[in-house]
């Protein structure tokens, strides 16, 4: 399930939106103090999020499922501020607040929320786990985007780029293009990963080079 809050990062006057995990996803917001009322909400329409003014939301997650458990805080204002300054809007971190409503559900890989939760009042939006198989992308997108009731659907984790364990790699920049075209032509949001930054190099089966070399 998800919430979410609205996010400052200083000193770049940006926005960020984190999304914390437990079983259940909530999107909360990372002002200075980690607990700023809620800003943003479901479109009119049920296809979007937007923004306390209506303006549509445009969504480019990453993943950092370790936020809150492998990094000083240096690390983390490190981390927020260049994900901030590169273009990201959306942060998903494995990070325990259930202050706010905004909801969605994590699913296993190869799933979207919808097949279980979509009738669900309390779900939002939906989340689309594809696990290294890139083609389902499109089609999952698609067919969430013609369930009723109407509801925002996207990616929430895809192939993370750098990843030795899938059986498409190498996911180059090529393969991170391809995944992000395929979320937004289809009508849904988009979440990036990094094999190396969503575990601040702190699980080395899968490391490739220092989460802050992957960062820039």
């Amino acid at each position: 399930m998800a919430r979410h809050s609205h996010a400052r990062v200083d000193p770049s006057g940006l926005d960020l939106h984190v999304l914390t995990v437990g079983l259940i996803l909530l999107i909360l917001g990372i002002p200075q103090t980690m607990k700023a009322a809620s800003a943003l909400r479901v479109s009119e329409n049920g296809r979007y999020l937007v923004q306390p003014d209506g303006r549509p939301f445009f969504w480019l997650g990453d993943t950092s499922w370790l936020l809150s458990q492998m990094t000083t805080r240096e690390d983390v204002d490190l981390y927020l501020r260049t994900r901030a300054l590169q273009g990201f809007t959306v942060i998903q971190a494995g990070i325990e607040d259930y202050d706010r409503t905004l909801m969605t559900y994590h699913i296993n890989g190869g799933n979207s929320s919808s097949q279980w939760f979509h009738q669900t009042p309390w779900l939002d939006f939906n989340m689309i786990q594809i696990w290294g198989n890139e083609k389902q992308i499109y089609p999952k997108i698609t067919h969430d985007y013609q369930l009723t009731p109407v509801k925002p659907t996207g990616l929430g984790e895809g192939s993370y780029e750098n990843g030795p364990q899938y059986p498409t790699r190498p996911i180059d920049a090529l393969k991170i293009c391809q995944q992000a075209y395929c979320s937004y032509l289809a009508g849904g949001y988009h979440t990036y990963g990094n094999t190396n930054t969503w575990n601040f190099s702190s699980y080395q089966p899968e490391g490739t080079q220092d989460w802050r070399d992957a960062l820039r």
